[in-house]
């Protein structure tokens, strides 16, 4: 134990795509041509760091101990890292009279100022280590659905850390199967969205051999569903992964329209969750597995479902999560705040106690599938999401969307058009009968907001997507509107 405890740290220390590169300049016997003898190297070196840290994030998972202390280990190391490397940081530990020894495990990085997304797009460069050069690492943009778009650099060695945290629910994903998820998968995503990108930069520096590769193919959320929905039939995807409000939509349809695709084994959902009423459809109409996987641009792989509820057990060793207030105060399990992470393997745009601008609650009790990683669960709706009532008060999102439970439709959109003034589209199911049912539905939000507010109702045949290419609970107001 204590020699694979000696290896597993000397390897997370160690960039091995550094030592790819310095095994590529040096002489090489053999007849191979320069560049397939750097590729090789390269992919080699990649294979063997990622499928080493994918073996421990799964053996790792029922030792609560060892996560723990892998997490912690990280947490010093990147304190260490941050504050002798990258120039925020750096500033920032020398104001407070912070040293890294200060930081001793994952709890101690809550000393640090809560970083904002808008300090992300204000400092730029200056979270980004010394001596970096943009050009090794994968740009990533944000939606913008926190309303503050920002890019995120992210190092490959990073992100292949982070990555190898998916080997979890790859092992959830299996055994809710009974066998390991087929390959050939569909990807539900935008134009240059985070998954396909990633993907494309680290396969760069994996060797997969021929059974490994997946066979995988991009469909876009912007383009016309029928378009879309024609060539995913005519690929049949044994997986589908992508943007919730985008599977749910094309599947729905598909089933609506009873079109002749193979069911797929398994769903997975990320970015924004698959409507309910569409998911219910979905696991009872074509017996698909389906799954939620909690990821961002700014981490990877956060969380994942497993099957016993909506919660997400959290890759506490990686990224871990805390759960505060509008003050940062820490909230206690149950009473839902902002979600503020620490990325504690990317060596690109450092994230330590950063608000990600979800709305969460940490769960306290052991999930019934044993997993004692902890647990998250995901309120409905993004931090700045307020609606006005008028007369200088305001509520969040989410104490409205009970409202919604009784309404027979697949999904429904909020817009604010002023003050004390909202737009409701609702997509209705096919066939439901509607009758009295905008009434019922004023009626409810009127009691939840506890405000005489202007309540608009619209059917509509689909809701619209935002820039980033989801279909965000609340709207935000069109050009033009008070």
């Amino acid at each position: 134990m204590g020699s694979t405890r000696r290896l597993l740290d000397e390897l997370d220390g160690v960039d091995l795509f550094d030592v790819a590169a310095e095994m590529e300049t040096g002489p090489v016997a053999g007849g191979w041509s320069d560049m397939n003898r750097m590729g090789f190297a390269r992919r080699l070196h990649g294979s063997a760091f990622y499928l080493f840290h994918a073996g421990e994030r799964q053996r790792t998972t029922s030792r609560p101990e060892l996560v723990r202390r892998r997490r912690d280990g990280r947490a010093q190391a990147m304190a260490a890292f941050a504050f002798a490397r990258v120039p925020h940081y750096c500033r920032m530990a020398a104001e407070r009279g912070l040293s890294a020894a200060d930081i001793r495990g994952a709890a101690d990085l809550a000393r640090l100022p809560i970083l904002e997304p808008e300090d992300v797009r204000r400092l730029g460069d200056d979270l980004l280590p010394e001596g970096t050069r943009k050009e090794d690492l994968i740009a990533l943009e944000t939606s913008g659905s926190s309303g503050i778009p920002r890019t995120i650099h992210r190092d490959v060695r990073g992100a292949l850390l982070d990555l190898a945290s998916l080997a979890r629910e790859r092992a959830v994903a299996r055994a809710r199967l009974g066998r390991p998820p087929s390959r050939r998968t569909a990807v539900i995503s935008t134009p240059g969205g985070t998954s396909p990108a990633v993907a494309t930069a680290v396969r760069k520096h994996l060797w997969l051999p021929g059974p490994a590769r997946p066979n995988e193919r991009v469909f876009s959320v912007v383009d016309d569903p029928d378009l879309v929905l024609a060539e995913l039939v005519n690929f049949a995807p044994r997986v589908v992964y992508g943007f919730g409000s985008g599977v749910g939509e094309l599947l729905r349809i598909a089933i609506e329209r009873g079109l002749e695709m193979p069911a797929p084994e398994l769903v997975v959902f990320t970015s924004d969750p698959i409507p309910a009423e569409e998911r219910r459809l979905i696991e009872e109409r074509l017996g698909s597995v389906v799954l939620g996987s909690y990821r961002a641009t700014e981490a990877l792989a956060l969380g994942f479902q497993c099957g016993h509820g909506t919660t997400y057990h959290l890759n506490d060793d990686v990224c871990p999560v805390r759960v505060v207030d509008d003050s940062g105060r820490p909230l206690p399990a149950g009473e839902p705040g902002s979600v503020v992470l620490s990325n504690l393997v990317c060596r690109g745009t450092v994230l330590l106690n950063y608000r990600l601008g979800d709305r969460a609650a940490l769960e306290e009790e052991l999930c019934a599938c044993g997993c004692p990683l902890p647990r998250l669960s995901l309120s409905v709706g993004r931090d700045y999401e307020r609606i006005d009532l008028g007369g200088g008060r305001s509520i969040h999102y989410s104490a409205i969307v009970p409202a919604f439970d009784a309404l027979p439709a697949w999904r429904w959109q909020v817009e604010p058009l002023g003050p004390a003034r909202l737009l409701i589209r609702i997509v209705p199911r096919e066939g439901a009968d509607l009758a009295g049912e905008p009434e019922r539905l004023r009626s409810r939000v009127l009691e939840r907001t506890g405000a005489r507010i202007d309540v608009e109702i619209e059917c509509v045949p689909e809701l619209d997507r935002d820039q980033g290419g989801k279909v965000p609970g609340l709207a935000r107001p069109q050009r033009g509107d008070a």
